[in-house]
């Protein structure tokens, strides 16, 4: 039975993911099968930029501040446009090998905003979006 619930912060790297460099990892829903996973990222400003240029709503850049998460060294933002699914296995197999580690966790609020923010996004899966109605 995995050891994670939503709203679990883990710094990774995984090909199944994408990522050459590791990031924080927001666990932002686990339905037994699969998981979906925002990362964090420091380029802030560029974010915001990408999301302009896609005619993104401001809401799909989530700000996260390094005060209050002190897993962070300094403040970030959370692509809602950028989500990832992946199953549930990849997720314990990632932990298991210690490519993955948990760092922390976010508030309910913060994770309402996340949620709130792959909903309103036009870039995010439609599997990423279906997981959270």
């Amino acid at each position: 039975m995995p050891t994670w619930q939503n709203g679990d912060v883990f710094f990774l790297t995984s090909p199944q993911l994408g990522k050459v460099d590791r990031h924080f990892h927001i666990l932002v829903k686990y339905d037994h099968f699969f998981v979906l996973l925002a990362v964090i990222t420091s380029h802030l400003q560029n974010r915001m930029e990408i999301a302009v240029e896609r005619n993104e709503a401001t809401e799909t850049i989530v700000r996260i501040s390094a005060k209050e998460y002190s897993f962070l060294n300094h403040d970030s933002a959370i692509d809602c446009n950028s989500v990832k699914v992946i199953p549930a296995e990849n997720m314990e197999l990632l932990l298991k090998s210690k490519k993955a580690r948990k760092s922390g966790h976010v508030n309910d609020d913060m994770l309402q905003k996340i949620c709130d923010g792959i909903k309103k996004s036009k870039s995010a899966s439609m599997n990423a979006r279906g997981m959270l109605f």
